[in-house]
């Protein structure tokens, strides 16, 4: 199911490009980035997978059958191209193996050879990509794709002070200081709206909600839950 709704931005008048990727499928009202729906369904799929009685995770060689099977997902995502959330998909990988048992030698072992490799990577990225990157290592520079809008973000954060301008009162979002305020940035909303009050009781209750699944998960009956 997760394969066939990647697959269906491909379907002609169904998907649609925004911002350079072909990521998302035109449902009338909204549109619907395909890859959020997939992140659960990898998993589900690697909860069972990774939940069998005999499976072991003590030997590199145990990672091929887990690694071939992440392949479809990633050459999908990174066709759309969208490298944001290809990455996002390695990194829910790599916790549900670290959760599943994973030998912590081989995590450090893949961690080590991966930022070694990030060089040698980057040669082959495409230029959107080595884009992103050099705005990440240069977030002073607001000439670089992004850096403008995070630049704005904080801006707008700090204006909201300790209590802020008040709900639906934020001068810099609806004035279009910050241009993409409904995505990533609702929390710089957020933060002009209701100040640092506001934005610690969010924080907050992210972390109230994060106890709150890790204490549900430890009472799951089996390994798949």
């Amino acid at each position: 199911l997760s394969i066939g709704l990647l697959l269906s931005v491909y379907i002609p008048g169904l998907g649609v490009i925004r911002n350079g990727a072909r990521s998302w499928i035109d449902l009338g009202p909204i549109d619907l980035q395909t890859s959020e729906l997939a992140k659960l369904g990898i998993i589900i799929f690697y909860a069972k997978f990774l939940s069998h009685e005999e499976r072991r995770l003590d030997h590199i060689k145990d990672l091929i059958v887990p690694v071939i099977l992440l392949m479809p997902f990633m050459g999908l995502i990174l066709a759309q191209p969208d490298l944001g959330n290809a990455l996002v998909f390695v990194i829910i990988f790599i916790g549900m193996l670290f959760v599943a048992g994973l030998n912590l030698k081989i995590l450090g072992f893949g961690g080590l050879l991966g930022g070694l490799s990030i060089p040698l990577i980057y040669d082959y990225l495409e230029p959107h990509q080595k884009l992103r990157i050099d705005a990440f290592l240069n977030p002073n520079d607001p000439s670089l794709p992004g850096n403008y809008q995070v630049f704005q973000s904080k801006i707008t954060i700090g204006s909201g002070q300790l209590n802020g301008r008040g709900i639906f009162e934020g001068i810099y979002h609806q004035y279009n200081y910050l241009p993409v305020r409904e995505s990533d940035f609702i929390y710089a909303v957020v933060g002009e709206e209701t100040g640092f009050i506001g934005t610690s009781l969010v924080l907050g209750l992210y972390l109230f909600f994060l106890v709150e699944l890790i204490n549900t998960a430890k009472k799951a009956k089996d390994d798949f839950g």
